[in-house]
């Protein structure tokens, strides 16, 4: 049996947050060893008056960390933020970038029965290489994936 699944979308406003706040919930009645992480977080565009700390965090992280009361840091819950991201990128560190994923992944795994990984946002500009990076990294932590989708008002 797998022991993590790793919930992607295909665009945002899917309801990636609603869902992993309902498997939460139903994996806790099982075992208490529940951790929540995120590969990729958005770096947010304000900082705080010393412009050394950002002034606002992963707004499904603290949610799920808070509600559930989950026996984690914040720090612990993410991989890399976007602003981390790009400069491995710009500096041809792909390899990096990945391997400090899987790395904090595994050290939170290492405590869990069960890890669910929540994808990224399709918020940035890097938008359009999300799908493929959260394939990857699904696949780098071997986690199955569950995809999220939205149905066009049309059909609704």
């Amino acid at each position: 049996m797998t022991h993590s699944l790793y919930i992607s979308t295909t665009e945002a406003g899917s309801g990636k947050a609603l869902v992993s706040l309902g498997i939460i919930e139903l994996l806790l009645r099982r075992t208490t060893k529940v951790h929540f992480f995120r590969p990729l977080i958005q770096t947010p565009d304000t900082f705080s008056l010393d412009n050394a700390v950002p002034s606002a965090r992963d707004e499904d992280i603290d949610l799920i960390i808070r509600h559930f009361d989950l026996k984690q840091t914040y720090e612990e819950s993410f991989g890399l933020s976007s602003q981390e991201a790009n400069d491995l990128l710009a500096e041809h560190q792909m390899d990096a970038a990945i391997d400090t994923i899987i790395s904090k992944f595994k050290a939170l795994e290492s405590r869990s029965d069960f890890v669910l990984c929540a994808g990224s946002d399709y918020l940035g500009e890097n938008s359009a290489f999300e799908f493929s990076f959260n394939q990857e990294m699904a696949k780098n932590l071997g986690s199955p994936i569950l995809l999220l989708g939205t149905c066009p008002p049309t059909l609704r």
